[in-house]
């Protein structure tokens, strides 16, 4: 599951570099990493759910961050 949340990164951030690229397809490169991440968080076994929390809001705030600032 790292390989994935890694590789949906990756191609989110390259897609974010590209020129002339429509921005729909650069704010759903950027959710479908999000939601990767999140899933590998959450399916984390061990850690309380206070830690997955900590992960999951800054990691939704840099989504939607995101998402506003390649949206225009």
């Amino acid at each position: 599951m790292s390989f994935v949340t890694g590789g949906a990164v990756l191609l989110a951030v390259g897609l974010c570099m590209v020129p002339g690229l429509p921005p729909a397809i650069r704010v759903a490169s950027i959710w479908l990493a999000a939601i990767a991440t999140a899933a590998y968080l959450w399916s984390l076994p061990d850690p309380d759910m206070v830690v997955k929390l900590i992960g999951l809001v800054p990691l939704a705030a840099l989504t939607v961050w995101l998402t506003t600032r390649f949206w225009r």
